[in-house]
């Protein structure tokens, strides 16, 4: 028997094709390389054929004014001339009498705004090239309510009662 087998080894053991399964290396590549460079095409870059008009600016006014019946107040006004400058005041006034107004103009010389308010907190500082006229805060602003901290429980772990469930009885 051992005879045969061994007969039965050599004659199986034959030449392996380059394709077969191989216990080292790699099978070299059916498809053969192309032995020249592939040419790419060349990105075309788009050209816009639209161009926008240019529209020069117009006069225009526009405002509103916003009464919540609560004592709040919004608004703002705002008016643009023929050059492209603008001017304009926006603000506000809560119920507690705190407010802020705005004046500003933009035009060829820049932004400049002046600020009026009676906010808690401000001062007559100029940050940010912005004049700023600080007044006194309204004399009643109201505290923010008291904070009661929640009553805790302590924990205390799930009963599980008895059962014919998955993991059977549990006592607690």
């Amino acid at each position: 028997i051992t005879i045969i087998a061994a007969i039965v080894a050599i004659a199986s053991a034959g030449y392996r094709a380059a394709t077969s399964p191989a216990y080292y290396g790699y099978a070299p590549a059916l498809v053969p390389k192309a032995a020249y460079a592939i040419p790419h095409a060349a990105y075309a870059d788009p050209k816009a054929d639209y161009v926008e008009p240019f529209y020069k600016p117009q006069p225009y006014s526009f405002g509103y004014n916003i009464d919540d019946g609560y004592g709040n107040n919004n608004f703002q006004n705002e008016e643009g001339d023929e050059h492209g400058g603008k001017r304009g005041s926006y603000g506000y006034t809560d119920a507690h009498g705190v407010y802020r107004k705005v004046d500003y103009i933009a035009d060829n010389h820049g932004f400049r705004a002046s600020i009026s308010t009676n906010e808690p907190g401000t001062s007559g500082a100029d940050p940010a090239d912005v004049k700023m006229q600080a007044k006194d805060a309204p004399a009643k602003i109201y505290a923010a309510p008291a904070f009661v901290a929640p009553a805790y429980v302590a924990y205390r772990a799930p009963y599980h009662g008895p059962g014919y469930g998955h993991h059977g009885f549990k006592p607690y």
